[in-house]
C-alpha cells in the first residue's frame, strides 16, 4: 500500500480524532403519527384475497407492534371515519378517535387484534356508515395534534381509503372548507400519506379529488408530491411491501444547508447508514397509571443545598499546573469552528478516492426541502451530472455547531426500483470522511515473513 499517495497533494494538519460519543447532539425526531382508517362498507369487501379494511387495521397493528419492540419515544394515534357511533370531543358524526396520540401502549394492539379477527365485535361497538363530512375528519385531525401538547419534530397522518371521492357531488359546497383546512395542514406542517386500496377491477381514480388535494397540501413540496404521484401506481398487493418499508424509522443525525457557491445554497438532511446496534435506553413508568413518566433534574450545591441554575457553572482546564476557569460562552466559542454546514470546495474524478480511505463509516445525505425551497430539484440535478461525469466532490463538513471541520467526499448514488417499481437504493450522496495523514500508515508484514 503507497502510504504516501495524497488525494489533494497538500500536507494534512495533525488533529486528535473527535470523539464522537462525546457533546453530539441528535436531531431525536419525535413523531406524532395518525393513522386514519375508513371505515365504509366497501372497506369490508373482499378484493383480491384480501378486505381493505383488515389490511389497514394489520398494518396498524404491525407499526405499534415494532415501534413498543424498538422502544421509539414516538406518539402514535388511531382515528376512524365513516363510522356508525361518534367518539370525538365536537360530536362529529360518523367520526370515531379509537385512541388519542400519545404512547403506543400493549392494550391497543389487544384491542385492535380483536376487532381485527372478530367482525362482529366491531360492528356491534363502532358499526360502518356511507356517509361523513371530510371536512370534519380534517378538523378533527388537527385538533387531535393540537392537544397532543408534546414537543414532536414532524406531524403524519396515514391515510387508509379506498374511496377515490370522498365529497358527494350534493356536497360539492365543502370543498372551499376542505381547501381552506388544506391550507392550516400546510402551516401546521401536517404531512398526509396515502394508502389507497384498491385492485385491477376496481382502479383509483387520483383526479376526481386526490389530485388537487395534495397538489395544495404539498405546493411548496415537490419531493411529497412526486412520491404520493408514484404511489398512485400501486395496486393493492403492491402496497404489502410498501408498508413493510415505512416501518424502518429513517432518523436524521443533522440538517444543514449545502453551500455549493456564493450564491447557491440548499438544504439537506444526513442518516447514519451503517451503526452499531446499542441496547435501548430504558424509561420510567409511573406505577399507578403505567404511563411515562415526567422527568425533572434540579442542581443543588454540595456546601448551601441551594438549586443551581445555569450561570452558576464554571469549567476548567489544568494548564501548567493551573486551573483555567471559563464560562460557558467561552468554552463554546474555542470550540465554535463555524456553523454547521457542507460546502463544496471542488470536483475530482472517482478513480481518486483510494479503498484506504475509507476509514470511518459513511453518511447518507438527501435534499431538505423544508430549510430552501427548491432544494430537491438542485440535488437532482447535480447527483444526475456527476454520476454521468463520474465525479465526485470535495467538501468541508461540519456537522454540528461543536464539531471539528473535516474535508469529505461526496459520492453519487443513483436511484435503483424493482420489477414491481419498488425503490430498493434511494439516490443521494454518499459522505465518506477523508483520512489525515496520520490516519493511514504502511504495515509491516514481518508476521508473513516469518511464516513463509
Amino acid at each position: 500500500m503507497n502510504t504516501n499517495e495524497s488525494l489533494f497533494d497538500i500536507d494534512f494538519i495533525e488533529e486528535n480524532e473527535e470523539n464522537e460519543n462525546e457533546n453530539v447532539r441528535d436531531f431525536n425526531n419525535r413523531e406524532a403519527l395518525l393513522f386514519a382508517i375508513d371505515c365504509s362498507p366497501s372497506m369490508f369487501q373482499k378484493e383480491e384475497d384480501i378486505y381493505p379494511f383488515k389490511f389497514s387495521l394489520k398494518a396498524t397493528i404491525s407499526f405499534l407492534e415494532k415501534y413498543i419492540i424498538q422502544n421509539h419515544s414516538d406518539f402514535i394515534g388511531i382515528l376512524f371515519f365513516s363510522t356508525d357511533k361518534n367518539k370525538n370531543t365536537h360530536d362529529y358524526k360518523n367520526i370515531y378517535i379509537f385512541k388519542n396520540i400519545d404512547v403506543p401502549d400493549s392494550q391497543t394492539i389487544l384491542d385492535l387484534e380483536e376487532i381485527e379477527k372478530d367482525n362482529d365485535l366491531f360492528s356491534s361497538s363502532i358499526g360502518t356508515n356511507e356517509s361523513v363530512n371530510f371536512s370534519e375528519v380534517l378538523l378533527t385531525i388537527s385538533q387531535m395534534f393540537s392537544e397532543n401538547n408534546k414537543t414532536v419534530d414532524s406531524k403524519k397522518v396515514l391515510l387508509f381509503t379506498n374511496q377515490d371521492n370522498p365529497i358527494p357531488d350534493s356536497l360539492s359546497k365543502e370543498n372551499k372548507t376542505i381547501f381552506n383546512i388544506i391550507n392550516d395542514f400546510s402551516f401546521l406542517k401536517i404531512l398526509v400519506e396515502p394508502f389507497f386500496l384498491y385492485n385491477a377491477e376496481k382502479p383509483f381514480d387520483f383526479d376526481i379529488f386526490y389530485k388537487d388535494f395534495f397538489e395544495t397540501l404539498y405546493a411548496d413540496n415537490e419531493e411529497y408530491l412526486t412520491m404520493v404521484s408514484q404511489d398512485i401506481s400501486k395496486r393493492l398487493d403492491q402496497l404489502v411491501t410498501k408498508i413493510h418499508q415505512k416501518e424502518v424509522k429513517k432518523r436524521s443525525l443533522f440538517k444543514i444547508p449545502f453551500h455549493i457557491s456564493d450564491d447557491l445554497t440548499i438544504g439537506v438532511e444526513g442518516f447514519n447508514i451503517i451503526s452499531e446496534q446499542k441496547k435501548s435506553s430504558y424509561v420510567w413508568i409511573d406505577d399507578q397509571s403505567g404511563k411515562v413518566a415526567d422527568l425533572s433534574t434540579t442542581w443543588v450545591c454540595h456546601d448551601t443545598t441551594q438549586p443551581l441554575f445555569p450561570s452558576d457553572f464554571k469549567y476548567s482546564y489544568i494548564y501548567g499546573g493551573k486551573l483555567v476557569v471559563f464560562t460557558k460562552d467561552e468554552l463554546f466559542k474555542i470550540r465554535n469552528f463555524g456553523k454547521p454546514g457542507l460546502t463544496l470546495l471542488g470536483f475530482k474524478p472517482l478513480s481518486k478516492l483510494k479503498f484506504q480511505y475509507n476509514i470511518k463509516h459513511p453518511y447518507f445525505i438527501y435534499p431538505d426541502e423544508n430549510q430552501y425551497i427548491g432544494s430537491y430539484s438542485v440535488f437532482a440535478h447535480l447527483l444526475d451530472t456527476m454520476a454521468k461525469m463520474e465525479k465526485m466532490a470535495i467538501c468541508n463538513f461540519i456537522p454540528r455547531s461543536n464539531s471539528s471541520p473535516r474535508l469529505v467526499a461526496l459520492l453519487p448514488q443513483t436511484e435503483e426500483r424493482d420489477e414491481n417499481d419498488i425503490q430498493i437504493i434511494p439516490p443521494g450522496f454518499n459522505v465518506i470522511p477523508l483520512p489525515f495523514a496520520d490516519d493511514i500508515r504502511t504495515v509491516k508484514n514481518n508476521a508473513c515473513e516469518r511464516g513463509k
